[in-house]
């Protein structure tokens, strides 16, 4: 007996309704693609890891893991691959994110991040910071999005600061 057939049919939308319909609407750079070693179907999951460059829409994340069949067949996001820059429309099915080849993720181009902007506002830009990358005098500006409280920023130092705290950003913009 044969095993089961897979196709993939996608209703037709625009970039902003694809946004609607997705809980998280970002920008990222995939860093690491995690196939079966021994796939039994089209429809098998990769995992996606992707590093978050900008956000649209959901949660704050600097990484998160996306699911999606192995294949566009079975509406797998195939095609992407390490090192990639893309639109990721994902959903939470379960403690997991998803992508589908209907929900639009695909590599990230200026015309659609300026329809994403256009649908959803301006995106939060996260640039990670590495402490290697930190050097006395540098000013970081802390912003915490779901907080009512005040951006802080904090200079590098090579002194202690006596357990003060830092202090407000006042005027300041991340």
């Amino acid at each position: 007996q044969a095993p089961p057939a897979f196709a993939c049919s996608c209703v037709i939308m625009t970039t902003a309704e694809q946004a609607d319909a997705a809980e998280l609407v970002a920008e990222g750079v995939v860093v690491g693609v995690d196939r079966p070693a021994n796939p039994s179907s089209s429809a098998d999951d990769v995992t996606y890891t992707v590093e978050l460059t900008r956000i649209w829409k959901g949660p704050d994340a600097q990484h998160v893991a996306v699911l999606s069949a192995l294949d566009s067949a079975s509406c797998g996001i195939s095609g992407i691959e390490e090192g990639a820059v893309i639109a990721l429309f994902a959903n939470q099915d379960g403690e997991a994110w998803r992508s589908t080849l209907c929900d639009g993720t695909r590599p990230m181009d200026d015309a659609a991040a300026a329809d994403l902007t256009a649908a959803l506002g301006e995106p939060v830009a996260l640039a990670p910071v590495r402490y290697g990358d930190l050097a006395v005098g540098d000013i970081i500006v802390f912003h915490f999005p779901r907080s009512t409280a005040p951006r802080h920023l904090a200079i590098v130092s090579d002194r202690a600061t006596g357990g003060r705290p830092p202090l407000p950003a006042a005027g300041l913009t991340a």
